[in-house]
């Protein structure tokens, strides 16, 4: 898979259309944040923010705003035979506009993209493909409305007809989309006592490889993000509930108040109560 060009959060006036009803050079890759008029196979709809599309480079298609302003997030790329196959895996279709209640969680991976795109690092191509993989099981992931087990994915299969298991997809693949699920579950469960050789165990990575890997895919260690996480929880805790910083400090996974503090302080830039007076 090659990664061409992208963008995010772009804005365009009611004069921007884009006319592609011969096809294009390259695949296109949109997320639409307003609402706008496309032209597939000679067929209009009206499409709603919210809306992931793919188009092919033979597909024809046109596209124009339906309100004086119009925002999206688009990637050009070419897909190329293991792009192809993962495509077909996560049964993600091409020119079919797919509306969901929410993208900000893709539009924010887009920005990260973008910032590892246009950056300086030597290895910044091979870590957006990895990322832009990342964001194709997103999308099959609202699809199917499933929690995906980065342990063998076989709930993948719910999407449709696979032609191939999911356990036959490119083990480079399956390790990201285990990457991919601890980064969530970091987040989403900010007290959980996390290991590094929990974590590289169930990407079947070793410890070293596992950490170089993730700091490619989100520019900072998983300790930081551990880090980060715990804070932000301990941030809304302090501004909205009256528990002492003892126990808040316990609460987001810290055994020693003294730590936590300390932890808090660094990142936060003021210290816990300081930080809770602020926020009154």
């Amino acid at each position: 898979m090659k990664m061409m060009s992208m963008g995010y959060h772009h804005r365009h006036v009611n004069e921007f259309q884009v006319d592609h009803s011969n096809g294009f050079t390259v695949w296109l890759l949109l997320i639409v944040k307003s609402a706008a008029v496309f032209v597939i196979d000679g067929v209009e709809h009206c499409i709603k923010p919210n809306t992931v599309i793919m188009f092919r480079s033979d597909s024809r298609y046109s596209y124009y705003p339906a309100e004086a302003v119009y925002y999206d997030d688009w990637i050009q790329f070419l897909p190329e035979e293991d792009g192809c196959e993962l495509f077909d895996a996560l049964h993600l279709r091409t020119d079919v506009p797919y509306t969901f209640s929410v993208t900000e969680d893709l539009s924010q991976h887009i920005r990260k993209m973008c910032g590892e795109f246009y950056s300086e690092s030597p290895f910044r191509f091979n870590i957006t493909v990895l990322m832009f993989q990342i964001l194709l099981f997103r999308i099959a992931e609202k699809l199917a409305n499933i929690t995906i087990k980065s342990e063998t994915l076989s709930e993948l299969q719910m999407i449709g007809s696979i032609g191939a298991p999911l356990s036959r997809l490119p083990t480079e693949i399956r390790r990201v989309q285990a990457i991919a699920e601890i980064h969530d579950e970091i987040f989403r469960w900010a007290d959980r006592k996390w290991t590094v050789d929990e974590m590289a165990e169930r990407t079947g990575l070793s410890r070293s490889r596992f950490q170089h890997l993730y700091r490619e895919i989100y520019g900072q260690s998983v300790s930081a993000d551990i880090a980060e996480s715990r804070m932000n929880y301990a941030k809304r805790l302090l501004s909205e509930t009256s528990l002492s910083v003892r126990d808040i400090a316990f609460k987001v996974g810290y055994s020693g108040y003294t730590n936590f503090v300390r932890k808090f302080t660094e990142i936060v830039g003021c210290s816990p109560r300081d930080y809770r007076n602020q926020s009154k």
